[in-house]
């Protein structure tokens, strides 16, 4: 039985980039192939006994299920919430990285029909994975990593990954941090102009710094916007507002 390990399904409001504000489904995997240093999901980044899921959509009141779960329980979670709440925009799976459990999700998708639109966020770094799912899936919310230039053909897969991600609707995601070297992202934006110019950037500061990096937010924008058709700044509406 294909069975998969979570940390957490809930609804909420999506809380970043092009979707901000449409209420999703969050199916968030525990376990990740990165530790990124501004991880705001560390919870997630391993393994767990037990995964959190909502009694109710809206209400953050939660059941522990023992992991792994099948995909059956999930399939039946996620139509008893659309039951309740029909209005749910889309489905989002999200980590850690949702990639590491790639044939799980494809079976998910196949026994919802085509219920609601399915989104993946992801680290971008696992090409070869998302191959075998970018025809089931209707949008992917790409995260480049600048901090993980240095490894080697890590910036290949990354550049590959977005060619994979470019034939549907997609959005690249950078973390602006206080560490974030202006020659790497300038590495992002030189990818992105070759993949595709359109597609849209989402410059997201780092929550955690947002008070003190104003200044270099915008020196990234001017970057971008020398290349790119589509460049915004969108912090995490989600934590602003104190929900998940």
């Amino acid at each position: 039985m294909n069975q998969a390990n979570f940390y957490e399904v809930f609804t909420s409001i999506q809380g970043e980039g092009l979707f901000i504000g449409r209420t999703q489904i969050f199916i968030r995997f525990a376990g990740c192939n990165l530790t990124c240093s501004y991880c705001d999901t560390e919870t997630a980044l391993s393994p767990q006994t037990f995964a959190f899921f909502e009694k109710e959509p809206f209400f953050s009141k939660f059941v522990k299920i023992k992991n792994p779960v099948s995909v059956r329980k999930l399939v039946c979670f996620i139509k008893k919430t659309l039951k309740k709440l029909p209005s749910i925009h889309s489905i989002t799976f999200t980590g850690g990285e949702p990639l590491l459990y790639v044939d799980f999700i494809k079976d998910v998708i196949v026994a919802l029909d085509n219920l609601k639109p399915v989104h993946l966020e992801t680290n971008g770094t696992l090409p070869e994975y998302l191959e075998r799912l970018i025809e089931y899936i209707n949008f992917v919310s790409m995260d480049f990593k600048p901090e993980f230039f240095y490894i080697k053909n890590f910036v290949e897969k990354q550049h590959r990954f977005l060619k994979i991600s470019s034939q549907k609707e997609c959005q690249v995601k950078v973390v602006v941090t206080s560490s974030l070297k202006e020659k790497d992202f300038a590495k992002v934006v030189n990818i992105m102009h070759l993949v595709n110019k359109e597609i849209p950037l989402i410059l997201q500061p780092n929550t955690k710094e947002i008070s003190f990096i104003k200044e270099k937010i915008l020196k990234c924008y001017k970057i971008a916007i020398k290349k790119l058709s589509n460049v915004l700044i969108i912090p995490q509406v989600h934590h602003f507002l104190g929900i998940k």
